[in-house]
């Protein structure tokens, strides 16, 4: 029994200390639109260059924006989203469109001894509805080049952003990108998006902070001492 008060007293440390907070979090609802409009929400950018895929990759023109789903109620523009109204959205077709964070919208920078966790919801609208398995891209980067986690994923169709999904990534003591900002990146995936609008809400990036060991033994051992005064 004092074992097991042991191992649960230093785990409960351990959770503690490594606590995990909320750095980012968006549901698009800035700037109010109406229907698919390609204004961009609030916080995103698409620069002039794409670092990862190249420029000719990208048509930004009609293919990414903010989408209302009171405004997208009949046909191939009907979706809806528990988490507010609007979502963002990005078309595949046969590019790689992509929208990425700036610094309005995360100005949070890579820290050492880090867990970064990023969760969203992704769906579709009604176009092209039947297809099944749909593809995009979902990266956490350092800048606006270096991947630190990420890569292509699938969802099954759904019209109420019912898909979920995360990555995570884990710093050293001395990561290469320290102090570098972190970026967002959500891509369609080409051909794999199957020529639809591929639509993101609720992301949310969370970052616990490692104890270092010297820390946690502190602590495991005032507990410890506790528990010897109470025999």
């Amino acid at each position: 029994m004092k074992k097991y008060l042991v191992i649960t007293a230093l785990s409960t440390s351990l959770a503690i200390s490594s606590h995990a907070a909320s750095i980012f979090s968006d549901s698009f609802e800035s700037p109010d639109v109406t229907g698919r409009s390609d204004t961009l929400p609030t916080g995103w950018d698409v620069p002039g260059t794409d670092p990862l895929n190249g420029d000719a990759a990208v048509e930004r023109t009609n293919r990414i924006g903010t989408y209302q789903e009171t405004g997208a109620t009949t046909g191939d523009d009907n979706f809806t989203t528990p988490f507010g109204e609007q979502v963002a959205w990005v078309h595949g077709d046969n590019y790689n469109n992509y929208l990425i964070t700036n610094d309005t919208g995360l100005s949070a920078t890579v820290a050492a001894d880090t867990v970064y966790t990023l969760t969203w919801n992704v769906g579709s609208d009604n176009g092209d509805s039947g297809l099944g398995t749909r593809g995009y891209k979902m990266r956490l980067l350092a800048g606006n080049s270096t991947v630190l986690a990420g890569g292509s994923f699938t969802f099954l169709e759904n019209q109420d952003l019912s898909a979920t999904d995360s990555l995570s990534f884990t710093t050293s003591a001395t990561p290469a990108n320290l102090g570098e900002t972190l970026r967002i990146r959500m891509e369609a995936d080409g051909p794999n998006s199957l020529r639809d609008d591929i639509l993101f809400d609720n992301l949310e990036l969370d970052a616990s902070v490692i104890p270092e060991p010297s820390v946690a033994l502190l602590g495991g051992l005032g507990i410890l001492a506790l528990l010897r005064r109470r025999r």
